[in-house]
């Protein structure tokens, strides 16, 4: 992240995250499903496709609220700055 940003550009990114996150999570879920009639229809054998469903899914979920978390304390750093002192 670069480190000058405008006050725009960091209220846009605090819109968008919540967004991303949930169509993760509606994707980890569909997979999770698909993976789950495999499982049923196909055997044991489809575990692995579970497994790397886990993997590919819920590892960007994980890293954006990492980075949400990041950038809503950076949100919290410009509010402070530009407080005025009492």
């Amino acid at each position: 992240m670069p480190k000058k940003i405008a006050a725009e550009t960091v209220r846009e990114l605090e819109g968008e995250m919540p967004k991303v996150e949930a169509i993760q999570v509606l994707a980890f879920i569909v997979m999770l499903l698909v993976a789950g009639y495999a499982g049923v229809r196909v055997g044991i054998g489809s575990v692995w496709s579970l497994v790397r469903n886990i993997a590919i899914n819920m590892c960007p979920i994980r890293a954006q609220r990492y980075s949400r978390i990041k950038l809503e304390a950076l949100v919290e750093k410009r509010r402070r700055a530009t407080a005025p002192m009492a």
